[in-house]
């Protein structure tokens, strides 16, 4: 009897370890995961005949979901169902993590938390066996077998089964995710190389392709079917570097030990296209060998660098000629700047180099000889203080708008170390280095004997005038008795001698009477007092005095008379606005118009460094800072022949006109815009003219609203 139980016993252990081993079998048979444990519940359900069996996944929160069921029909199905149990905190997944094996004979008697127990009833559970499954050292989730039908009593042999077939679980789901991993990484790799820059190409230990990329078709031209087993040969690298690729290839080949891969990066190769072209490509090879040191494969790439390579002989060729432009400018360079030295150490004139905030950097041997300063009193110094106070004044004012306009022209009186003051002609330049430093260059000539002579002639032409005045005056007015026949009747032919000496002896009047005035304003002979004027009442009065005029040369004369006031002399600002007025009707045509206007405009200027408002420079720019100042501009506008550029300026100048061969017939003395430049000067303004040849042109006199008239009208 004891022998027949023992051997009945041994019979189903016999039994048993055959269904694990067939149910194992099933379970590794597959490296799918679905598969994997759709096997595992189907087949515990059968061998364990319960109710239900289920795989229930832990995620990282404790939670978990139901990933695969096997379930008897009647029964309600988990499947996919995420199952949150409050009762099961971590100290359960930890005891799980360690082993942990709960068998529950009846749910209604077990010491189970209630919480447990209604979440159990919900699925119908009397009866349960929870078995840890543990893939790669990690719980990865629970095998489950419920008995939903009544309490069950668990042999430990079904508890070691379920156990097992855990284990073989964890084996087979770590198999599974391996092999997911390596499928990724496989997946990875092939979509780097099918997507790389460079042409992929894989040879075995034959030299034969066996992998031919997506851009080594898109290189060279061939798919891979037509060039799959095909070797390094004429078909593909250009004859002279044939030899040179296979040595480079069989060179990887005998590397085996100590390391499984060499890497080598090849010489430029030219390789054929399956058009036919010849492109120039970088090769990179890298051979693999097994643990016995055999050949595997050699992977190679290869990047076209044909566009490389011309960029590179262009861009070397492009080099050569820079190197030789560079090379001509250095010598062309030095040659200016020897030059430049040469003229600059000779010069007769005074020559300084500023910087922009008008300090001295450099002077030439003459502005220490003749101004009689030693450098070290000049270098570093404002150029300013070697001026006259009233020629600082004029300095300051100028030196502002220099660094905008560019150049500047000014006449100023220099003070010689020994006190001996010079009449000087500034001209001021500014100027850039290579690097794009700011520089001011600034040219002073002595014209103090120029001048000495033109106050000789000033005084010859003041005393000739004055002198001429009393007897032409005396003259005109008897022509003018003789032309009323009060004296008698003349013939006609006499009448018209008459007429002639009559117009010559007004114009050689108005000829004295410009040149007294004009010595007069530049004597300082003639006091100019301002006052506040309104600039409607100046035009108006201009205009009334000139339509006379306008009516006997048949031009209509418009205004628009500007409400506002201006800080100058009343009676210089008319002559002025008549005689550019007066010029502007002589040169125009019968039925042209001729219109004056005046505006009010906001001029920016920058400062000097003298200037009392002066700050320090602006940061970003390193200039110096910028003042806004008002003007009062008046525009004299005729619809006339025009001026052509190069008179532009000289039309400004003593007995200078456009046309000297109809003087006489318009009947100019030349002095009238000389004489209107003074005036405006005398008030701090500036006159110019724009013209376009055939259109016309129009005189601007601009003048200062801003410091006089803000104190004046305080005043007022």
């Amino acid at each position: 009897m004891s022998l027949d139980l023992s051997a009945m016993n041994a019979e189903k252990h016999h039994q048993r370890m055959q269904l694990l081993a067939d149910v194992t079998y099933k379970i590794r048979q597959s490296l799918d995961l679905h598969e994997i444990l759709q096997t595992t519940v189907t087949e515990v359900r059968q061998l364990l005949d319960t109710d239900r069996v289920l795989m229930f996944q832990i995620h990282p929160d404790g939670a978990g979901t139901v990933v695969q069921e096997a379930v008897l029909p009647g029964w309600s199905q988990c499947i996919d169902q995420n199952i949150v149990d409050n009762c099961f905190g971590p100290g359960f997944i930890e005891a799980y993590q360690h082993g942990r094996i709960s068998a529950i004979r009846d749910i209604e008697q077990a010491p189970i938390t209630p919480c447990h127990a209604d979440l159990l009833r919900r699925f119908e559970v009397k009866a349960n066996l929870v078995i840890p499954i543990i893939s790669q050292d990690q719980l990865w989730g629970l095998l489950i077998a419920h008995q939903c039908s009544a309490p069950r009593d668990w042999q430990p042999f079904e508890v070691d089964l379920l156990k097992q077939l855990a284990d073989q679980a964890g084996i087979a789901l770590a198999q599974a995710q391996l092999l997911a991993d390596l499928d990724q990484v496989h997946q990875q790799l092939r979509f780097h190389v099918e997507n790389s820059p460079l042409a992929v190409i894989e040879w075995d230990h034959a030299c034969r392709i066996q992998r031919w990329s997506a851009q080594a078709e898109r290189i060279f031209g061939w798919s891979a079917p037509e060039v799959m087993g095909r070797g390094p040969d004429h078909w593909f690298i250009h004859t002279d570097d044939l030899h040179r690729f296979r040595e480079q290839v069989l060179n990887l080949t005998g590397h085996p030990f100590p390391n499984h891969t060499h890497q080598e990066v090849d010489k430029l190769t030219r390789n054929y296209t399956k058009t036919g072209a010849l492109i120039d490509c970088e090769w990179y090879s890298s051979a693999l060998f097994d643990e016995e040191g055999n050949l595997v494969s050699i992977l190679s790439m290869a990047q076209d660098v044909s566009d490389r390579q011309q960029a590179e002989a262009a861009l070397q060729q492009l080099n050569r000629e820079l190197e030789k432009r560079v090379e001509q400018r250095t010598s062309a360079l030095q040659e200016s700047e020897q030059r430049f030295r040469s003229l600059f150490e000779a010069a007769p004139d005074f020559i300084y180099v500023l910087d922009t905030q008008g300090i001295i950097q450099h002077v030439n041997p003459v502005v220490i000889k003749r101004g009689g300063y030693r450098q070290s009193e000049l270098i570093g110094h404002p150029l300013i203080k070697l001026f006259t106070p009233k020629s600082q004044v004029l300095c300051q004012q100028q030196f502002a708008e220099l660094l905008a306009l560019g150049s500047h022209r000014q006449e100023m009186e220099f003070v010689s170390k020994n006190g001996k003051i010079l009449t000087v002609d500034c001209s001021f330049k500014v100027v850039k280095d290579p690097l794009g430093k700011t520089s001011i260059l600034v040219v002073q000539r002595d014209i103090s004997d120029r001048k000495a002579l033109e106050r000789i002639k000033d005084e010859f032409i003041s005393v000739v005038s004055h002198e001429l005045r009393t007897p032409l005056t005396s003259i005109h007015g008897s022509i003018k008795l003789l032309a009323t026949g009060q004296l008698g009747d003349l013939s006609h032919d006499g009448q018209q001698m008459l007429d002639i000496a009559d117009q010559n002896t007004d114009r050689l009047v108005r000829l004295v009477s410009d040149v007294l005035d004009l010595q007069r304003i530049e004597s300082s002979q003639a006091k100019i007092d301002k006052q506040l004027c309104d600039v409607a009442d100046l035009m108006t009065h201009a205009t009334d005095a000139m339509r006379s005029m306008a009516y006997h040369h048949q031009i209509t004369l418009k205004s628009e008379p500007l409400l506002t006031m201006v800080w100058a002399n009343p009676d210089y600002m008319v002559q002025t606005l008549t005689n550019l007025l007066s010029n502007a009707i002589k040169f125009s045509q019968p039925g042209d118009t001729v219109e004056l206007s005046a505006e009010v405009r906001i001029e920016e200027h920058r400062l000097s460094c003298s200037d009392p408002h002066y700050t320090e420079p602006i940061a970003k720019t390193g200039l110096p800072p910028t003042i806004k100042h008002t003007e009062l501009w008046f525009q004299v506008i005729d619809q006339g022949q025009g001026i052509p550029a190069d008179k532009l300026e000289s039309v400004f100048e003593r007995f200078q006109q456009v046309d000297a061969s109809d003087a006489r017939e318009k009947g100019g003395t030349g002095l009238g815009l000389a004489i209107c430049r003074k005036i405006v000067e005398q008030h701090g303004g500036k006159i110019w003219a724009e013209s376009v040849l055939g259109q016309g042109s129009c005189f601007y006199v601009a003048l200062p609203l801003s410091c006089g008239l803000v104190e004046k009208t305080e005043v007022g």
